[in-house]
């Protein structure tokens, strides 16, 4: 132990006094009016060491201290007022170690707490990053807590964590009386109280009169200008065929891009971006609109410079006539859909992939009756039957609500998710005489509604039932199951 700085103050100014003596023959060196007899070696000796050793009782003032390792600061050790005197035994120490104290933050290892009194306790988790915090309640007296006598690893109980009992009695058991319901699906019902307008293409025919092309001759589809060839030269150019009909037949593959390039039309050609080369015969060529409606799709040119060929009527869905060849005008898309939240269900004369168009998804056949065309699009819906038939290639399940139940005149569909949530899903219909229940929402008839939340094998009562959760039951789910009570 270091001594104390002021002890060493002393002895230094004892030392020099002698180191004075010593230089000025001073015969008596005197402290406080007492000479001091000691020697000059005697009182070297008494010189503070820089790390003097203690043996036997050593009596310290009450207020010692103890420099830091740098002898900037210093320890200042303090005491009470005793009554009696305390003897403080340190232990046996087998290794370097430091002291405990009160307010200093340490871990402590290898320590054995005898009826430790704890306020709010904290326990660290695994990772160290949060802790369990022990609450208690005001108690009227003390109580004592048992832990029973385990046989192996075990783990308390908890009120609202979720746990798997084993081994338990219960003694007089209450159980909640409560009435648990399963979720409900919300249903939407869309009802037809009349005839529909299904979306069509637009289309129109080219007639032959059975002689073939000449050279240089055009014919005009939008602003795509085909040219009759005996000898390929540019894009759009056909080649004159062996007879009218066989004409036709490379009118057909030029415009669709099919066949041989090269030798039926020339090579560099594209396929029309507006429409599609139907059926031909040996003197009619249909022409298709790519996509239903009316507006952009009826007004598509279509004109010759021909002497044997001619349009039905100068635009695709002109609607007009010319010998044996006719026009059919597109019916509008505005008033042909419905709507199930967001996504949009077309109903169509033809789907567009009929005619060789590219598939657009989503598209219901009409099939000639309001029945059949309520049956196909559950079959859209639920992604059912025979895809690219009774609708669109592309068409996928649809996420919110699977197809029920329909007859013929009305459809109805169910939310895929249970509950009040299902009451969100939006619907609408731009069709004729068919509309949705509900305001444009799901759940207009038939809300649907929360279940109650359960534990697998969780048991409530009420007056008429004992009801037993088979599964874990969400707000979503139903798997509560009931006895009546006799």
């Amino acid at each position: 132990m270091r001594m104390n700085k002021n002890l060493s103050h002393w002895f230094g100014d004892i030392w020099r006094g002698v180191k004075l003596v010593e230089a000025f023959n001073v015969t008596t060196l005197k402290l406080g009016g007492t000479a001091i007899t000691k020697t000059a070696a005697e009182i070297n000796g008494l010189a503070p060491l820089a790390s003097p050793t203690f043996t036997g009782t050593v009596t310290l003032p009450a207020t010692t201290k103890i420099q830091d390792t740098s002898a900037d600061h210093t320890y200042t050790l303090a005491v009470n007022e005793l009554d009696d005197d305390r003897v403080v035994t340190l232990p046996l120490l087998t290794g370097a170690d430091e002291f405990t104290f009160n307010d200093h933050e340490q871990t402590l290892t290898n320590k054995t707490l005898t009826s430790p009194v704890l306020t709010t306790p904290q326990i660290n988790d695994t990772s160290l990053d949060h802790q369990y915090v022990v609450a208690v309640n005001e108690l009227a007296a003390d109580r004592n807590v048992t832990l029973p006598l385990l046989t192996g690893d075990d783990e308390f109980t908890f009120n609202d964590h979720t746990q798997t009992l084993a081994n338990k009695t219960l003694n007089a058991a209450v159980i909640s009386d409560k009435t648990p319901v399963n979720a409900i699906a919300a249903i939407g019902t869309l009802t037809s109280v009349g005839a529909m307008a299904a979306a069509s293409h637009a289309e129109s025919e080219i007639e032959s009169d059975t002689t073939n092309n000449a050279q240089d001759e055009t014919i005009t589809i939008g602003s795509t200008v085909y040219r009759w060839r005996n000898t390929l030269a540019q894009a759009y150019d056909v080649k004159i065929g062996v007879s009218a009909a066989a004409s036709l037949d490379n009118l057909k593959a030029a415009i669709n891009a099919t066949g041989t390039p090269g030798t039926e039309y020339f090579a560099g050609t594209l396929a029309h971006p507006d429409v599609v080369a139907d059926d031909n015969s040996d003197t009619i060529q249909k022409i298709v609109a790519r996509v239903p409606g009316s507006t952009v799709p009826n007004a598509i040119a279509t004109t010759e410079a021909c002497a044997h060929l001619a349009w039905a009527d100068t635009t695709l869905g002109g609607a007009g006539t010319s010998g044996g060849a006719t026009s059919v005008a597109g019916v509008t898309t505005a008033a042909a859909t419905v709507t199930i939240e967001g996504r949009e269900y077309m109903f169509v004369t033809a789907l567009s992939e009929t005619a060789g168009a590219t598939a657009i998804v989503d598209q219901v056949l009409y099939g000639g009756t309001v029945a059949a065309a309520l049956d196909n699009l559950k079959l859209a819906i639920d992604h059912g039957a025979t895809e690219g038939t009774e609708y669109s290639t592309g068409t996928v399940v649809n996420a919110h609500v699977i197809g029920s139940t329909n007859a013929a005149a009305s459809q109805i569909v169910i939310a895929i998710i249970s509950g009040v949530v299902g009451n969100a899903l939006t619907l609408a219909s731009t069709v004729a005489n068919m509309t949705w229940d509900g305001a444009g929402v799901m759940g207009g008839t038939t809300p649907g509604s929360d279940g109650t939340v359960g534990n697998a094998f969780e048991i409530q009562v009420d007056t008429g039932y004992i009801y037993i959760c088979t599964a874990a039951n969400t707000i979503a789910d139903a798997n509560w199951k009931s006895v009546a009570i006799t």
